[in-house]
């Protein structure tokens, strides 16, 4: 069979309830850091991965969190906006769930793995993006904010640097190239990642005064 075929096979197999199965099959492709994966590749990836952390038992759900997590780190996606789209949704979805189940001394060393696929991340993003007020590249940045937030007691100052500089280029860009409702939602995000770049500061200070 063909790459394209294993791919769709392996939607079909999960569909059925085979998620081990269907993770085997396209393992080879995804663990290949010389294969970029097309857009179509990345989104089944993130849908199998994101399907089974969710149905995964309690017991569990940590452990398919860790092993999405390892198959997406280092992933090579497309250089295009769904694939990193996809890609952010799918990384986004493992720190999210691990975060509720990840033990304190852990949760450093998650936050420096969620960090380094981001970095990652962002490098694609300066390829496929033209324009830094495009309002899916922001949104993506946004859901790193959003990650700051939530593992504020080991996220680190240049994490939320980041975040606040991409609102900020967003911003001084402003409507141009833009529909009015778009550069409103831009604003809105913008003010949202600083908010959330201020409350993880704040908040990490009360915890450190403790």
């Amino acid at each position: 069979m063909s790459r394209t075929d294993d791919f769709d096979k392996a939607r079909s197999l999960h569909d059925a309830g085979g998620s081990a199965e269907a993770l085997e099959l396209i393992r080879k492709y995804v663990e290949d850091k010389e294969t970029e994966l097309s857009v179509r590749e990345v989104e089944t990836l993130c849908y199998i991965l994101t399907e089974k952390m969710t149905s995964a038992s309690f017991e569990s759900k940590k452990e398919a969190c860790y092993e999405a997590i390892d198959l997406l780190e280092g992933v090579s996606i497309a250089k295009e906006p769904r694939a990193a789209v996809a890609y952010s949704d799918g990384i986004y979805d493992c720190f999210s769930k691990i975060n509720r189940s990840a033990r304190e001394e852990e949760r450093e060393n998650v936050w420096c793995r969620a960090k380094e696929m981001y970095l990652e991340l962002f490098k694609t993003l300066r390829k496929t993006y033209k324009e830094k007020n495009n309002l899916e590249r922001l949104e993506i940045y946004l859901g790193f904010a959003k990650l700051g937030k939530s593992y504020l007691d080991v996220v680190d100052e240049d994490s939320l640097n980041i975040c606040e500089e991409a609102a900020k280029e967003a911003k001084f860009c402003g409507p141009t190239g833009l529909a009015k409702e778009d550069w409103n939602e831009i604003k809105r995000q913008v003010e949202q990642i600083n908010k959330l770049c201020n409350g993880a500061r704040e908040e990490r200070k009360l915890l450190e005064d403790q």
